[in-house]
């Protein structure tokens, strides 16, 4: 048999706690009182005991209740933390790449013999036309130096010199063949074959090499060839 001081304090927990005045407001009024003892009836002594042992179950296991509640609780939702991004790697247009930012690019192309042969083309190619340019420029002054002949013979059987209006008309001649030959001949042969440099040097990967017309990239291209042409003169 239980201690009827343990039963007695537990009972008095179960009334002030709020299960059980829940219960108590929920069951009906009793009936008016009769002089004659009532014996209760099974069912209802029944009910009551169930009701007694589901309360004292929950005023035992308190904690237990919680749990139970916080385990059907919705779970928050889990929120991944974004990716982090890759460093961004600098990347510099061969293009636009100033001098000093061409040179490491310039020292790794000179260890490569392909370009070099290439390189050695390109550059045999440039003498060719200059020399083919140079000669035909000679032939000009060699026509010029042939009419000035003529008029001095002219001028030795007529027993005289070469007039300054003679003179001066030699002077006009030559200079308008000389203006004509520079460009309509130099430099039109000169931009196709700078643009035709261009063009190969780029393939080649040569940094600051592409066709231009711009004077600032092409002095910039011309300070990249001098040290070409200076890793070249190395090799002979």
């Amino acid at each position: 048999m239980q201690d009827p001081a343990g039963v007695k304090a537990l009972l008095e927990q179960l009334k002030s706690s709020d299960s059980w005045q829940t219960l108590s407001s929920s069951l009906p009024a009793p009936p008016p009182m009769s002089s004659a003892p009532l014996e209760p009836s099974a069912s209802a002594s029944a009910a009551t005991s169930s009701q007694i042992s589901s309360l004292l179950s929950k005023l035992k296991n308190p904690v237990a209740d919680d749990n139970a509640r916080a385990t059907t609780s919705t779970p928050t939702p889990r929120t991944d933390s974004p990716p982090l991004a890759e460093p961004r790697r600098s990347h510099v247009d061969p293009r636009k790449m100033t001098f000093q930012q061409a040179l490491p690019h310039l020292g790794r192309l000179a260890e490569n013999e392909r370009v070099r042969v290439a390189l050695q083309r390109i550059q045999e190619e440039q003498r060719e036309l200059e020399q083919k340019l140079a000669d035909a420029r000679e032939d000009l002054v060699q026509k010029q130096r042939g009419r000035v002949d003529e008029q001095r013979k002219i001028a030795k059987i007529t027993g005289g010199g070469i007039t300054q209006y003679t003179a001066q008309s030699l002077n006009r001649t030559f200079e308008r063949e000389l203006i004509a030959f520079d460009q309509e001949r130099v430099l039109v042969a000169w931009d196709d074959l700078v643009t035709k440099q261009q063009v190969e040097l780029e393939r080649l990967g040569v940094p600051t090499m592409f066709v231009t017309q711009v004077q600032s990239d092409r002095d910039r291209q011309q300070r990249v060839i001098q040290v070409l042409e200076g890793i070249l003169a190395g090799d002979d």
